[in-house]
Order: C-alpha cells, then structure tokens, then sequence
C-alpha cells in the first residue's frame, strides 16, 4: 500500500471521514492516540496516526473506541 492511501496532511475527522475511513481513539501505553482505521483484514484492525505511526489492532481490542459524530442543535 502506498503512502497515499493512508496519509492525510492537515488531518481532520471531516477528511478521514470522507476519505470513507473510521476515525479513532485508541487507549495504549503511552494515552490516549487520535487517528483512523484505513483497512480491516479478517483479524486485524490497520490503525494510522501522524503522532504514533502505523500499527495494527486486534478487532476485539477493547481499548478502541470510534469518535461519535458530533451532533448539531
């Protein structure tokens, strides 16, 4: 996979979302990490963050939970 499938300058929830990709809030050792899915596999989750890199996540990870569109008044 090229850098361009999976790289967003300037990234935004509104880019990653319209790129059709999930974005993220991942719990790990170091805090808490803001980024995206960009691929799921049979078990694993492709993970990509501009402060963490590139990692992959076990599907039934419990320390993933998915940014809730914000709601409008």
């Amino acid at each position: 996979m090229k850098k361009s499938e999976w790289f967003i300058k300037d990234p935004t929830v509104r880019k990653v979302r319209n790129r059709g990709w999930t974005p993220i809030t991942y719990h790990s050792d170091d805090g808490f990490i803001s980024g995206w899915i960009y691929k799921e596999s049979g078990k694993w989750l492709h993970f990509y963050s501009p402060s963490y890199g590139k990692r992959r996540l076990l599907k039934n990870d419990k320390h993933i939970k998915p940014i809730e569109k914000g709601v409008s008044k």
